[in-house]
């Protein structure tokens, strides 16, 4: 992750089939002030723990840019 490089391997059976079942949709917002989000699922008697742990693993390593840059006054 340091070099912000994943690597699979082929025979992660478990993870690749997760990948590749995961299922999506975007939701309708029913008022004006709601916000349109991505649905994730799972087929069923299907798992998508190892995806989940990935996914989150990739956004903890993630280095976000501030939104304010500070100058000291000179």
């Amino acid at each position: 992750m340091e070099q912000r490089k994943l690597g699979i391997l082929p025979d992660d059976s478990a993870l690749i089939a997760q990948m590749n079942e995961q299922q999506f949709e975007y939701t309708q917002p029913k008022t004006a002030r709601e916000h349109v989000y991505m649905k994730f699922w799972h087929p069923l008697r299907r798992h998508d723990d190892q995806l989940f742990a990935l996914a989150l693993a990739c956004y903890a390593s993630k280095e976000e840019e501030p939104f304010i840059t500070v100058l000291p006054m000179s």
